[in-house]
């Protein structure tokens, strides 16, 4: 018999979830108007070859930053999300973020110059090394971040990307426009991210003096898999730029693959936005022991990242297009990689979404087990297509092992819940894909028309979605109350010390 009161806890944490998620996307997706504005200006001021040195520096850099963030990200996140009284472990994390980012940060400035000649580029090193002083602010801002999202002040951590994206546009411009060339691009990124750290610092007061009785043993239980895990997904993201590099590419090449990996960064974009609110969700909900409404989460998650799919066809059926508009003719190389490296980008959205199912499950172990050996796999395939095929194949790798990673984590969410994404919804995105990938591809269209083009295919697939009926208005309704909701109710779902 169907309890009401349950029916609407559901839909009460589904919509803080998804206003939540909404929220967060939104800020993390202003990257695409200030990522793009900043990216059209520095290829153009650097040029290929030098934008390729800084883009591979910048790379090396997120790399490593993410890496140590997601040491504790998602435990933090599980285990703030579960308790009542979560300063102490907040207090935790923080220490050991400071401890290792500025380790880490000390090691990368001293070892910058054998970098830069592993990779036969003399620039790479000084850029490294300025770019070293960004990791412990950056890691300490996401921290805090983090900890935002384990209390469920969502909208407190999506004002506080926002602004980072802005402001780190402005910066950038500026100070690259007063001559500083690239150094002043990175001088740029490092005052953003302390601007980030200092609004953060002011929604989450976290007194770093003061004692903390939690037991470190309890976090390196969930630390350990986790960041292995962790570790080995920040790698495969940018595995195929290094070794396009590293296996004989050029500058110039290297430029191209960054433009490329830019402008797929939109499905990145969700996992990042959706991923943490749905494990700290569902780590409540588990805590609760309420499984209607984790499996209830977990259905709702698989067909939000299934729908993503037409709309990668889309830029995929539209890549050319989108590269001359952007970057130019210069950087027209781009696109065939753009089409490939879009869906690859999708996958790993659904790999992100069954590590937050798997860890919040109280199993941090599968998801390294489960998608850590597409890892070294792939780095074999790559050393034996790049040489051969250059960044097309290295395109390729990357995005079969993507999907091959995605479907290893879902037969771990299958075993321990018993649920897959829906097969109707499986099919109708893929012929809605085609459908949207020939429609981009065969209507050519001049300069800035293009982004006509998009908006007119974009809603033919969401009037394909309402007419099979995988959309409903009610569905849309909801979407768009709970962000009106949300607006109305700051901070709903966070907990004070």
């Amino acid at each position: 018999m169907n309890d009401p009161s349950r029916k609407r806890d559901h839909t009460k944490s589904t919509r803080h979830m998804l206003d939540g998620a909404v929220r967060v996307f939104l800020s993390e997706s202003l990257v695409i108007p200030t990522g793009l504005v900043t990216t059209i200006f520095l290829t153009r001021s650097l040029g290929p070859e030098n934008y390729g040195i800084y883009g591979l520096a910048v790379a090396i850099v997120v790399w490593i930053e993410f890496s140590i963030c997601n040491i504790f990200g998602g435990t933090s996140i599980k285990f703030i999300g579960e308790a009542e009284n979560w300063e102490p472990i907040a207090i935790k994390v923080l220490r050991l973020y400071i401890l290792i980012s500025t380790a880490t940060a000390a090691a990368l400035w001293i070892l910058s110059g054998e970098i830069a000649s592993l990779m036969s580029a003399p620039r790479l090193g000084s850029y490294l090394s300025l770019l070293a002083v960004d990791i412990p602010i950056f890691v300490l801002s996401t921290a805090h971040r983090q900890i935002l999202v384990g209390i469920g002040k969502f909208r407190e951590r999506a004002m506080s990307s926002s602004v980072r994206w802005i402001s780190r546009m402005v910066l950038i411009v500026l100070l690259v426009e007063a001559g500083l060339s690239a150094e002043g691009a990175i001088l740029g990124i490092i005052l953003s991210s302390l601007i980030e750290l200092i609004i953060n610092r002011s929604y989450a007061r976290i007194p770093l003096l003061k004692s903390s009785d939690f037991p470190l043993r309890s976090l390196l239980a969930y630390v350990t898999p986790l960041f292995f895990f962790a570790v080995g997904m920040r790698l495969y993201d940018k595995l195929d730029l290094f070794l396009v590099k590293a296996l004989g590419g050029t500058a110039d090449q290297a430029g191209i693959y960054v433009a490329a990996q830019n402008l797929s960064l939109i499905p990145s974009l969700f996992a990042l936005s959706f991923s943490p609110l749905l494990l700290s969700t569902l780590s409540k909900a588990a805590a609760g022991g309420s499984r209607e409404e984790v499996s209830h989460l977990i259905r709702t998650s698989y067909r939000l990242v299934l729908l993503l799919i037409p709309f990668a066809a889309i830029v995929s059926g539209c890549s050319g297009e989108i590269v001359r508009l952007i970057f130019g003719v210069e950087y027209i190389g781009s696109a065939p990689l753009l089409s490939i490296l879009i869906f690859g980008s999708v996958a790993a959205v659904l790999i992100s979404v069954n590590y937050a199912v798997l860890t919040a499950s109280g199993r941090p172990g599968l998801p390294v087990t489960l998608a850590g050996p597409i890892v070294p796999i792939s780095a074999i395939f790559y050393f034996l297509v790049i040489p051969r095929f250059g960044m097309i194949g290295a395109s390729c790798v990357y995005t079969l092992f993507a999907w091959a990673g995605a479907l290893a984590t879902m037969t771990g969410v299958y075993y321990l819940w018993g649920i897959h994404p829906p097969v109707r919804t499986v099919l109708r995105a893929i012929l809605i894909s085609a459908a949207a990938y020939y429609a981009g591809a065969l209507w050519k269209t001049p300069g800035i028309f293009v982004i006509i083009k998009i908006a007119v295919v974009t809603a033919a697939v969401l009037a394909a979605y309402f007419v099979t009926k995988e959309l409903t208005m009610k569905e849309l309704r909801a979407l768009f109350s709970g962000l009106i909701y949300g607006i109305g109710n700051t901070g709903e779902g966070g907990r004070k010390p």
